[in-house]
């Protein structure tokens, strides 16, 4: 995706999948009241476990788009903040 490309609600609900790894992957992941996760000038994939609120923001912090529960943003887009409620979360880089 170019870096200047307006990220949109429907590209990220195409982003999101179901989990392709299991539960147990989140075991040692605390369980956190509030993740803030701030934009960044690449790529990444997001997983996402038992999440009470998934928000994705743009660069100036309005909602995108959310959803709840488990699933992942692969890839999870340049310029796009992520605030997620009550829930395990991994991260990686896209390479």
């Amino acid at each position: 995706m170019a870096e200047t490309e307006t990220v949109t609600a429907d590209m990220l609900r195409s982003h999101w999948k179901p989990l392709t790894i299991k539960p147990e992957a989140f075991e040692k992941c605390y369980k956190h009241p509030v993740n803030y996760l701030l934009k960044e000038n690449y790529e990444r994939v997001l997983y996402c476990f038992e999440c009470e609120r998934i928000e994705f923001h743009d660069e100036k912090g309005k909602v995108i788009w959310s959803t709840v529960g488990s699933g992942m943003m692969d890839p999870f887009p340049v310029d796009v903040q992520v605030f997620i409620v009550h829930g395990k979360i991994r991260l990686r880089d896209k390479i």
